[in-house]
């Protein structure tokens, strides 16, 4: 066992000893089989110093002096080229030590515990191992390798303060210290941060290849510092910053205001940094270290790489392990190399964690030491509220490998079904219907590309707000903000301002706060005019929209939703402007008619049900999207039908008439008929009735009247 926690390591021990006591024997000498470190920071296999040290190491933190750090970085490439470093991995003394402490590892533990004194001869052989000179100068290698990743970088810093590749092969090479301050720096920074070695404290377990089983419950917690988390108990004001932009004015503020908590939040965000920059650049975890890092990510990667070829790992995480794009690769390779086993995913219905969110997935995690047997099939189930719902057959299904590979070609992350009924039906359709973008296969038929314009957090300051623009002189036409000088303030639209055809669902129109969760619907009124707009609560400049696009009328699709909503896809088209990051935009490079066909395909209840199976969680990320099943553009052989619904469901304000003149350049006589007539039909009991006629006729005299 290995926890960061003092505590929980004494916890452990405690609760061992209280389950597993026999009357009358003395209390085992657990030391040496639960230790005290950071599972994630360390090094997890001594032929990485081999290596050297990664150049990505040098990578300088928001503190560091950059030209320093970037010299360093120069000096340690250019000693891994030198014939001293090739020297030193040919060298095989890592893997004698190795094999040396394995041992010694299992002559403590063959150690009897009958009585006191066998327990005392115990500790007091672990307590040897740890003071002798080879061990500890393996430890110290391994803590300057990691150091190198959290060292500062100052102007003017000497090479002798600072880790390099050539202190690694010096240390291994002549067996004794080579830089006693340097070394002693970096030991003492290990004790403090909780370096962990996993080959050094479990060294018989490497010698077998890994641990038969592993399990857990490991934190599931991102590895960038939350600065709303951090200041909660400390600074409430700045927690409660409706923003970004102002949180980091606040913060700045505080090294004259408040130095020491100031030096607190520094070093912190050094150690969050520096965590983060050796996940990603010190080669333990390639599969699992994109993105924004999660804990839990991190720790299923390691529970896969430290089983041994007849090993099993089980481990309980949040269901996005098998469904978050960040979690692909660890996924796709557990899927490629057949060594899942089992998921179960649950909802927290029944607060099996109590402390955890009612709404929220995790999952039993169950994965093999090696491939399984050709053929095999891992066994599933989700949205399980208690353990006993695994009995129930209508639950549990299976899927294959191929499965896998024709469901979620891209990703190869696993489909969310409810019923085994619902597995077979997506499996069925999948083998008849492409997804929408094949990027294994190249395939992209109807054009599609993805944007997220404006991150509602690091933007914000190219946002304003109604009151700050007419305190800058600017006047408010329609949705729009304008000046004299001609500049354009565009609404930035939200995902709670659309539906289903529908680009005026809902309006900050009369909302005093920003943080309500209430906004305004259109009367049916409202609804029955066209020259209605939304108000947005946000605007943003005309020329930063033109940075994203161009194009007048956009596709866009809701990022927050559920499963367990309504409805889960929900798209529409929506006019040009500004579009928050919870807010996705679809882009097609076919016609103003076939974006038409997208948006009703989407908008489909058939549609809806395959995004149920895929969803997990409640962001409906492109990943998902571009695997979704999506007929194929020649499946249409007759545009009108389709058009004509399109254009009465959609078109019912000014401000989508430029995408609907651009259909009309595009459609053939019959389609401008046939749209002409299904006006008209809408006009013949209104008034002004008798004028539309005329214009038409003039406007339009290809159009065959008589009929």
């Amino acid at each position: 066992g290995v926890d960061k926690n003092p505590a929980a390591v004494e916890l452990c021990q405690l609760s061992l000893w209280l389950v597993g006591h026999n009357s009358g024997k003395p209390l085992n000498f657990l030391d040496h089989k639960i230790r005290c470190g950071d599972s994630l920071i360390g090094v997890d296999d001594m032929q990485r110093l081999k290596k050297g040290i990664p150049d990505d190491a040098y990578k300088p933190l928001h503190s560091d002096h950059n030209k320093t750090a970037q010299y360093f970085k120069k000096e340690n490439k250019s000693f891994k080229k030198t014939r001293q470093m090739n020297l030193f991995v040919q060298s095989n003394k890592l893997e004698d030590n190795q094999r040396q402490f394995a041992q010694k590892y299992l002559e403590i533990d063959s150690l009897q515990e009958n009585d006191v004194k066998g327990v005392e001869e115990k500790e007091k052989r672990f307590r040897k191992l740890k003071y002798d000179p080879v061990w500890a100068r393996d430890y110290t290698t391994c803590n300057l390798f990691t150091y190198a990743f959290f060292q500062a970088y100052q102007e003017g810093q000497p090479e002798s303060k600072t880790v390099l590749s050539q202190n690694i092969a010096g240390l291994i090479q002549s067996g004794g210290s080579r830089n006693a301050q340097l070394e002693g720096i970096a030991n003492a920074k290990a004790e403090e941060m909780k370096f962990f070695h996993w080959p050094l404290e479990f060294p018989d377990v490497y010698e077998k290849g890994g641990f038969d089983v592993l399990i857990g419950n490991p934190p599931w917690e991102k590895i960038k510092l939350q600065e709303k988390e951090f200041f909660a108990t400390r600074d409430e004001q700045i927690a409660k910053a409706p923003n970004k932009a102002k949180r980091n004015k606040l913060i700045q503020q505080l090294e004259e205001q408040n130095p020491s908590l100031y030096n607190e939040y520094q070093k912190a965000l050094n150690y969050a940094e520096a965590s983060g920059k050796f996940i990603r650049n010190s080669e333990r975890f390639p599969l699992t270290s994109s993105g924004d890092i999660n804990t839990y990510s991190i720790f299923s990667e390691l529970t896969k790489n430290r089983q041994n070829l007849s090993g099993r790992s089980g481990i309980v995480v949040p269901t996005g392990i098998a469904t978050d794009d960040t979690n692909k690769k660890f996924f796709g390779e557990l899927v490629e190399e057949n060594r899942l086993v089992s998921l179960f995913d649950f909802e927290n219905r029944k607060a099996l964690f109590p402390n955890v969110h009612r709404s929220y997935k995790f999952c039993l995690l169950t994965t093999s030491g090696q491939s399984l047997p050709k053929g095999y099939e891992a066994q599933f189930a989700f949205f399980l509220h208690d353990v006993l719902d695994l009995l129930d057959k209508d639950r549990v299904f299976t899927l294959s490998r191929e499965d896998f590979l024709n469901i979620n070609p891209n990703t190869k992350t696993c489909p969310i079904f409810r019923t085994r009924q619902d597995a077979e039906l997506t499996k069925k359709i999948y083998s008849y219907v492409p997804v929408l973008i094949n990027e294994e296969k190249n395939q992209n038929p109807w054009g599609i590309s993805f944007m997220r314009m404006f991150d509602m957090s690091n933007d914000s300051d190219k946002f304003r707000t109604e009151e700050e623009l007419k305190r800058e002189g600017f006047e408010l036409k329609g949705n729009r903000f304008m000046n004299e000088e001609g500049e354009v303030w565009l609404p930035l639209y939200e995902s709670k301002m659309i539906w289903h055809y529908d680009h005026r669902f809902g309006s900050y129109e009369g909302v005093e706060s920003r943080s309500s969760t209430h906004i305004k619907h259109p009367t049916e009124r409202e609804y029955q005019n066209p020259e209605y707009m939304i108000k947005p609560w946000y605007w943003v400049r005309n020329i930063h929209v033109n940075e994203n696009t161009n194009i007048e009328s956009l596709i866009s699709f809701r990022r927050i939703t559920n499963t367990t909503n309504e409805r889960t896809f929900i798209s529409t088209l929506t006019p040009k402007g500004g579009y928050g990051d919870n807010l996705f935009i679809m882009h097609t490079d076919r016609s103003f008619l076939e974006k038409g066909f997208i948006l009703a395909h989407g908008s489909s209840i058939i549609f809806d049900f395959f995004s149920r199976q895929k969803l997990a969680g409640t962001n409906m990320n492109f990943f998902y999207v571009q695997q979704f099943p999506f007929l194929s553009p020649e499946i249409y052989d007759d545009y009108s039908f389709l058009t004509i619904s399109n254009l009465e469901l959609t078109y019912t304000a000014w401000d989508l008439k430029n995408y609907v003149d651009n259909v009309w350049k595009e459609a053939d006589t019959q389609i401008r008929e046939k749209i002409l007539s299904k006006w008209l039909d809408n006009y013949i009991n209104t008034d002004g009735y008798e004028w539309y006629i005329p214009y038409w006729y003039k406007t339009y005299p290809e159009i065959h009247w008589e009929s």
